[in-house]
C-alpha cells in the first residue's frame, strides 16, 4: 500500500523543477532470480517509453565496465545494454543509477552533458 499522494513510476517520464526525468526500475535478469527482473526487451521497451528526456534514473547502470563494478560488493553486475549511450536513441543530459556504487578514474560520461 502506498501512502496518499505518491505515484509509482516505472518506464514513464515526469516533469519536476523544469527539468524532465525519465524513471526506470527494475533489472534484467539473472540467475537469482530476484523480483524485479525483466527480460532484456522488457527493460529495453521501458526505456523507449522514457521518449526524450533531461535525466535517465535507471536501478540499472549501463553494461560498461567502469559503471557496472560495486565497489563495495568487489564485484561486477550484469548492467544494461539497453541503458548504453548509443542504444537507444536517448541522449539525457544526465544519467543516474542506483545499483552500484563505482568510482570512475577513467573520466567516462554518457550521453552529451551540456555543463
Amino acid at each position: 500500500m502506498k501512502p496518499a499522494g505518491v505515484t509509482y513510476v516505472d518506464g514513464e517520464a515526469v516533469d519536476f523543477g523544469g527539468m524532465t526525468f525519465g524513471i526506470v526500475g527494475g533489472g534484467v535478469r539473472t540467475p537469482l532470480g530476484i523480483p524485479g527482473e525483466v527480460t532484456d526487451e522488457e527493460y529495453d521497451a521501458k526505456l523507449e517509453r522514457i521518449g526524450p528526456v533531461d535525466v535517465v534514473c535507471t536501478h540499472m547502470p549501463p553494461r560498461l565496465p567502469w559503471y557496472t563494478y560495486d565497489v563495495v560488493a568487489g564485484k561486477f553486475e550484469p548492467g544494461s545494454e539497453g541503458s548504453s549511450p548509443t542504444s537507444n536513441g536517448i541522449n539525457p543530459r544526465m544519467r543516474s543509477s542506483g545499483m552500484c556504487i563505482s568510482r570512475s578514474s577513467s573520466g567516462a560520461t554518457l550521453g552529451s552533458p551540456s555543463w
